[in-house]
Order: C-alpha cells, then structure tokens, then sequence
C-alpha cells in the first residue's frame, strides 16, 4: 500500500506492506548499506557505541544472547559475533537477509516476523535490539508492546531511532521513514508496558551542526546529496576517519548514563538512544 504522510507540513508517500504495516527500505538501499557499513563513519561509530552499550548490559550476564530485529545487511550482528556474542538477526526484507547472509555467512540470519519467528528462541534471549528499526513502522506502539511481551523477564531492550522533527530531509524520504522522534514521543511508545527505562538520551550530539545544515541544505534543494536518495556517501580517508572519532568519542559519556540518573546528557543529536529492561 501507499500512505500519505504529513511531516512538517508537506505531503510525502511512504510505500509500507499492508501485512506488517512496515516502510520497507529499497533494494537500491539496502546495496547502499552493504557496501558502506564496513568503514563509512556513521555506521562504524555507531556500531562502536552500540557495542559498548550491549557490552556493559551484558557484564553480569552468564549466557548472553542477542537478537537483532531488523538486522538489515548485518554489519551490527557480525560484529556481536566477533565479539563472541552468541546473537541472531530477523529481518523482514529478503533482500537484506540475502546480502546479510552472502557477506557474512558465519552469522545467523532469518527472514521473518517478529514476533512470531523469535518464539522458539525467545526465552534465551538477553538483550534485544531495535537500532533504527521503530521509524519503519506505522504502528511502532503495538511492534513494541508484542516484542516486550515476548521478552522474558530480566531481558533488556535496546532502541535506537532518528532523531527531531526539525530534522526530516530527503533521507528520511528516501530510507521510508514514518517519522522522526522527539524525546517524549520515543518515551510515550513505552508508556504503560512492563518494563523499567534505564536510559535514554541523544546521541550523535558531536556532529548535529553539520548534520544539522546539511539537512537544511538538502530540503533547499529537496535531494539528497549521497547514494540512493540518501545521506550516505563515502568521504575522503582523512575526513572519514576524523568523523568517525569524533562520534565515536560519544561512546562513554553513553554507557555511563545506564542505570545512572546523575549522569551528564547530550542536550540534542541526530539520534535517540534508550535502554527499557522487562519487569513481569
């Protein structure tokens, strides 16, 4: 089906499956991702945050297991595995899990449903991943409520989103977003679920000037400066690496905001980061 979908007060079309009521990404995209995620600075900075982050919460964990909903191309799940997570990614693109399983066949990878094909799984599982997954679906409160009542107690879930309604550009056309978050509308998707939200913040903070003006750029020209319709283009060595340590460099000041009320917050980022542990 095709949705019409007001942001900001322009008229966009999303393309969604009636059956799941996804915004599935394009083919064209899902190449885009395989190709970079390996060295572009915002996949491999973000998977360094995202790493350290399912490191600490699995400090204390005898048998961790991760599930990765929405792995896409698999970049973030062969890293869990080669940091000797016992992990699965779901996704429910063949396409993505195609690409995911050709380049990198060491890892577990399925194409279905969530919930229903993590059933025979779910009771291992000890952190649960939604890393830019939530802005996919149209009814992101139900897909959260069927995973936490298929988490089991104790299990912690780990959500990432795009951040700021200011923010929407031809990237977020392009990527089939629904919507971007404000901090209380990403805390309103949990509200009355049984679970305990650990943490939540932004992040990708360091680079939200830049970002920021490159967005206002983009919807000036309504187009997307990198491939497919998206941000995501490769710059030279030099500025790749400056970049992605300077995002990288985000990675404590986020793991010590876990469990720990009196930590020091990004005041605003591209992106929303949130822990939630399931209580019943």
């Amino acid at each position: 089906m095709v949705r019409l979908c007001q942001v900001n007060g322009a008229a966009i079309h999303v393309k969604s499956t009636a059956r799941m009521g996804f915004a599935l990404v394009e083919e064209s995209l899902y190449r885009v991702h395989a190709t970079m995620e390996d060295k572009h600075w915002w996949f491999v900075a973000r998977r360094k945050i995202i790493t350290d982050v399912a490191r600490k919460l699995s400090q204390n964990v005898q048998q961790p297991f991760i599930v990765d909903i929405g792995c896409g191309t698999g970049g973030s799940l062969a890293h869990f595995k080669q940091e000797k997570f016992q992990c699965v990614g779901i996704d429910s693109s063949q396409i993505a899990i195609d690409l995911a399983s050709e380049k990198f066949p060491e890892c577990d990878f399925r194409c279905g449903r969530m919930p229903d094909d993590l059933r025979d799984i779910s009771s291992k599982v000890t952190l649960f991943t939604l890393l830019d997954v939530l802005e996919h679906v149209e009814d992101d409160k139900k897909f959260l409520s069927d995973l936490v009542h298929l988490a089991p107690k104790g299990a912690d879930i780990l959500i990432t989103v795009p951040a700021l309604k200011s923010l929407w550009s031809p990237h977020d056309v392009a990527n089939h977003h629904f919507r971007r978050y404000e901090k209380p509308e990403l805390e309103a998707v949990w509200n009355g679920l049984p679970v305990t939200c650990r943490m939540t913040g932004f992040f990708n903070a360091r680079l939200y000037p830049i970002i920021s003006m490159m967005r206002s750029i983009a919807n000036l020209k309504k187009s997307s400066a990198g491939e497919g319709g998206s941000d995501f283009s490769m710059p030279m060595s030099p500025i790749n690496k400056a970049l992605t340590s300077i995002f990288a460099s985000e990675s404590r000041r986020i793991v010590d905001q876990i469990d720990n009320v009196a930590s020091s917050h990004f005041k605003t980022g591209t992106s929303l980061i949130a822990v939630l542990r399931k209580e019943e």
